[in-house]
Parts: C-alpha cells; structure tokens; sequence
C-alpha cells in the first residue's frame, strides 16, 4: 500500500509538471485558429485584447481540472493493473472523472459564450455558422474528427472519442 503511495505521489507530480508544460494547442489564443477566427469575423483591437484576456484567465483556470484528471487517470491505471482488481475503486475514479469532464467541458462552453457574447450581429452570424459546421471543438469534439491524434497508431478511426 505504501509503495502505491508513492507511485501515486511520483506519477502525479509528473503529470502535473506535463500538463502545465502542455497547454498549448489548437486553442491557444496566439495560435493559427485565433488568427483564422479573428479575419473570418473581422474583429476589431479591442475584441482581440478582450478575447486574449478571457482565454488567458481560462486557461489558468484549467491547469488545476487538466492536472487532477491527469493524476485520476494515473490512479485509474494503477487499480487496473494492481495484484488484487478491486472494481469499487476503479468505478469511483472513472465516475470523478466522469464529473471533471463535465465541469471542464462546462466551462469552455460558459467561456465560448462568454466570448461571442463580444460580438456584433454579423460577426455572431459568422461564429455561430463556424461552430454549427464541426470548427475546432464542433459538435463531435476536439478528438471527434477521423484525424485525430491515435489514428497514426492504429486506432482513433472513425470518430472515436478519446480524452488524453
């Protein structure tokens, strides 16, 4: 049990400084999407910096949900490969895991309205189309499109939704 312990302290203390390390991507503010999405709605300097600023304070506010799913899913692997499988543990992890991808996924719809809340009539028009068509976390999510990340390994194919 103390060994457990300590693979579970090790392992989340890993996982953290890799979650804090990994935060960029498609979202990112300062990233091809944002550039995109401020041309195709024609944003003013104003709307930019305000957009900018909202999404900075998000991401802040994800790295603790991003670290503790992380350390869930390390737990979750340690329950699964443990000598003595016990199912109780592994159904409490999955279901708080289950609970975090709602708060998180709560919050980036909360913060997604809160940026079109930004926009003018026609500019809403244009998001409102991008996000209805499948854009960047559309309907089937971030991991929803067939080339998603596993699908150079083998799996991933046709849809199948993953959370890293």
């Amino acid at each position: 049990m103390k060994r457990l312990l300590i693979i579970s302290a090790i392992l989340g203390s890993l996982l953290f400084t890799g979650a804090i390390f990994a935060q960029k991507g498609p979202g990112d503010m300062s990233g091809k999407h944002f550039k995109r999405m401020a041309k195709m709605l024609d944003l003013n300097d104003e709307q930019i910096s305000k957009m900018t600023d909202m999404h900075l304070q998000m991401q802040k506010d994800m790295i603790p949900l991003r670290s503790k799913m992380q350390t869930l899913k390390g737990e979750l692997k340690l329950v699964q490969t443990a000598d003595k499988f016990e199912l109780g543990k592994a159904e409490k992890i999955v279901k708080e895991m289950q609970a975090l991808r709602t708060q998180m996924e709560m919050n980036r719809i909360k913060h997604q309205q809160e940026m079109r809340s930004l926009l003018n009539d026609d500019q809403r028009k244009k998001f409102d189309a991008h996000l209805l068509s499948g854009g960047p976390k559309g309907p089937r999510g971030p991991k929803g499109r067939f080339d998603g990340p596993h699908e150079k390994h083998g799996h991933g194919k046709m849809g199948q939704d993953r959370d890293n």
